[in-house]
C-alpha cells in the first residue's frame, strides 16, 4: 500500500492549504519531510512510525508531499527540494519540455509567466531571461512558485504577484501563458473552456506581440482565429503537449519536435510523398509528426512513401533508424481476417504480440484478447486501412545493428 494512500485521512481534501504549507516549512515540518523520505514507499510499519512521531493529521500532509516529490522525479531534477500540489504536478510540463520551450525566450530582458501554477515553467524561463514576472490567481500557487524557483537558486530573478492573467499590465518583452484546463477533476480539451478564457488570451497576444500558449495535444488549432505556429512536442515517443506561438515567435505554420533528441521537422509545402504498395519495411511515425500533419515531410526525409493518402504509416525498401519513425521489418501481409491472423502468428511461433492500428475500428486490446498464440517469438501486428479494406502486417522491430539510412534531420 503506497505511503500517501495509507496515511491520507478520509475527510482530507487533496488541495493543499496555507496552514499545511506553513507546517511543511516549519522546522518540525522539515524534520518530518526528511524522516518520511527515508521510509519505504510500501510499508505499513513505516506509516505507523510517521503517525506516531508526527500525529495523524500532520502525517497525512507530509506523506502526501513525499509521494508527490517521488512522482515529480520523472519531471524535475530537483524534485526532492520542491513543493507540489497534486493538480499542480499533473499540469506541469516535464523539465525537458519547459527547457526546450524556454530557448525561444533566451536573452529577453523581462518575460511574464501568466498562470504560473507551481512554477515549473517559471524555472526554465528564469534560466533564460533577465527577469521573470510570475502571476497566478491562486495565492498559494504564487508561494509555491517562489519556493520552487528557490530550489533552483533562481529566486532572485523573479517578481511574483497574485492576480488575474487578463489584468496583467506590466511591461514585458514576451509572455508565456498556460491556462487552466481543468474543472474539478475533469480535464478540458476545448480552447473555449479554459481559464482565463481564450478571448482574454488573444487580447494579450495583441498587446504583447510575442506570446507562447501551452495547450492540450488534442487541440484543433483550425479554430484559433489569429495567425500562429503550432508545435507538437513528444518525449520518448509520447505526445506531451501542443504549443501555440504568436507574433514575433512564429517561425513556420506547423512543427513537430521530438525530445530528448531535439529533432524538429517543419511544414514544407513542396514535400509530397508518393502513395505506393508496401515495401519490405514499415515505418510508424512519431506521434508528434502525426499530430502535426507532417507525414509527407517525414516521408521525404526518410526516403519513404505512403501506403494510403489518409493513413500515417509509411513504407520503405531499406531499414531506417530515425527518431522520426519506428522501423519494422515486414514478415507477411494479408487482408484482415481473425482466423488467418491466428494461423500465421502460430506458424511464425508468436508468443508475445503487440497490436498497433490506424483506420481500424476495433480497439487494439480487443484484438489482442482474440489472439491465441503459444510460442515465444515477439511479433508486432499492424492493422491499417489501405484503399478500401484493412491490411494486416506481421512485423518485427528493426535494431540499429542492421545499418541505417541517414536523413537530413537526424
Amino acid at each position: 500500500m503506497p505511503l500517501c494512500s495509507s496515511v491520507r485521512t478520509p475527510n482530507r481534501a487533496c488541495k493543499m492549504t496555507e496552514e499545511e504549507l506553513e507546517y511543511l516549512l516549519s522546522p518540525i515540518g522539515q524534520e518530518a519531510l526528511s524522516f518520511a523520505a527515508t521510509l519505504p514507499e510500501d510499508s505499513l510499519s513505516a506509516v505507523e512510525a510517521l503517525r506516531k512521531r508526527f500525529g495523524p493529521k500532520h502525517a497525512a500532509v507530509v506523506a502526501e508531499q513525499v509521494c508527490l516529490r517521488r512522482k515529480a522525479k520523472a519531471k524535475f531534477s530537483r524534485a526532492d527540494a520542491m513543493f507540489f500540489t497534486r493538480e499542480g504536478l499533473e499540469q506541469s510540463s516535464a523539465e525537458v519540455v519547459s527547457k526546450h520551450r524556454a530557448k525561444r525566450f533566451s536573452g529577453m530582458e523581462t518575460v511574464a509567466d501568466l498562470c504560473c501554477g507551481i512554477g515549473g515553467d517559471s524555472i526554465a524561463l528564469a534560466e533564460q531571461t533577465g527577469l521573470l514576472v510570475g502571476v497566478d490567481i491562486d495565492t498559494l500557487k504564487v508561494r509555491l512558485t517562489k519556493l520552487n524557483l528557490e530550489a533552483y537558486d533562481l529566486g532572485a530573478k523573479a517578481l511574483l504577484f497574485a492576480g488575474r492573467a487578463e489584468e496583467f499590465d506590466c511591461d514585458a518583452d514576451a509572455v508565456f501563458i498556460d491556462p487552466s484546463r481543468r474543472v474539478g477533476n475533469r480535464r478540458i480539451r476545448r480552447l473555449e473552456d479554459t481559464e482565463p478564457p481564450m478571448d482574454a488570451v488573444y487580447a494579450l497576444c495583441e498587446r504583447f506581440g510575442s506570446v507562447c500558449l501551452k495547450a492540450s495535444p488534442m487541440l484543433d488549432d483550425s479554430r484559433v482565429p489569429i495567425p500562429h505556429e503550432l508545435e507538437i512536442v513528444s518525449v520518448a515517443g509520447e505526445v506531451r503537449e501542443a504549443v501555440l506561438w504568436f507574433g514575433g515567435f512564429r517561425t513556420c505554420r506547423r512543427r513537430a519536435t521530438l525530445l530528448p533528441e531535439g529533432i524538429t521537422i517543419t511544414e514544407n509545402p513542396n514535400a509530397t510523398a508518393e502513395v505506393r504498395p508496401p515495401g519490405e519495411y514499415l515505418l510508424d511515425p512519431d506521434g508528434a509528426v502525426v499530430r502535426a500533419h507532417l507525414i509527407d515531410e517525414a516521408a521525404v526525409q526518410l526516403n519513404a512513401w505512403k501506403l494510403d493518402e489518409n493513413i500515417a504509416y509509411l513504407s520503405c525498401s531499406s531499414p531506417v533508424f530515425s527518431p522520426l519513425a519506428r522501423c519494422y521489418r515486414v514478415l507477411d501481409l494479408f487482408p484482415f481476417g481473425l482466423k488467418r491472423l491466428n494461423r500465421r502468428l502460430n506458424e511464425l511461433g508468436a508468443g508475445r504480440v503487440e497490436v498497433k492500428k490506424r483506420g481500424f475500428p476495433m480497439p487494439a486490446e480487443d484484438v489482442v484478447r482474440m489472439l491465441k498464440v503459444n510460442g515465444d517469438r515477439a511479433i508486432t501486428v499492424v492493422i491499417a486501412r489501405i484503399g478500401g479494406g484493412h491490411t494486416v502486417f506481421l512485423c518485427e522491430p528493426c535494431g540499429p545493428t542492421e545499418g541505417s539510412f541517414p536523413c537530413a534531420q537526424c
